[in-house]
């Protein structure tokens, strides 16, 4: 026993997700408990959630254990195509980081907004880290937007745990789609 533990040892225990009506998968710590989730233990959405209305979007679950640390995994049915779409977020993503800039209970001290690629599907990170005026602990905050089969899709977290942050960005790189 003591062998098989030390073996073990180093590697994290992890158990996939998948979502049936989407052809998704993820993978999440073992240890993950789910908050708001709107799937049963076949990954099946509750009846009634589909299919999407315009403006209607679903939580498929956050987790998380406190305030400061929860990340969360939204859908909501595409309505605008991938051009439009990515127009429209890089608009966002500006006036975001603007109003960002103005609120002074905050101080930013870091923000970016790339193009990644999870599960052969593009999406944009967009990533703001910032402390409050009179705290010294940061807080980051990610968000990925993407398009998939039909769906806009956001990742996101808040954080002000390295570890735990680490944890939420292993799980949205873990994101894959059938073919």
């Amino acid at each position: 026993a003591v062998l098989l533990s030390l073996a073990h040892a180093g590697k994290e225990d992890k158990r996939t997700i998948r979502f049936a009506d989407f052809g998704w998968t993820i993978e999440v710590p073992a240890n993950t408990r789910f908050r708001d989730s709107s799937f049963d233990a076949a990954g099946r959405l509750r009846p009634g959630l589909l299919p999407l209305q315009e403006d209607e979007a679903v939580w498929l679950f956050s987790i998380g254990n406190d305030n400061i640390c929860e990340m969360a995994f939204v859908i909501r049915k595409d309505t605008l195509g991938a051009h439009k779409w990515d127009s429209v977020q890089a608009a966002y993503n500006k006036t975001y980081f603007k109003q960002l800039e103005e609120v002074r209970l905050i101080k930013v001290s870091g923000k970016s907004y790339d193009t990644v690629i999870i599960g052969g599907t593009l999406f944009r990170k967009q990533v703001v880290k910032y402390t409050g005026r009179d705290s010294d602990g940061e807080i980051t905050v990610v968000h990925y937007y993407g398009l998939a089969k039909g769906y806009d899709i956001e990742i996101k977290w808040e954080c002000n745990k390295a570890a735990l942050s680490s944890t939420y960005e292993a799980i949205a790189a873990s994101l894959r789609f059938d073919p």
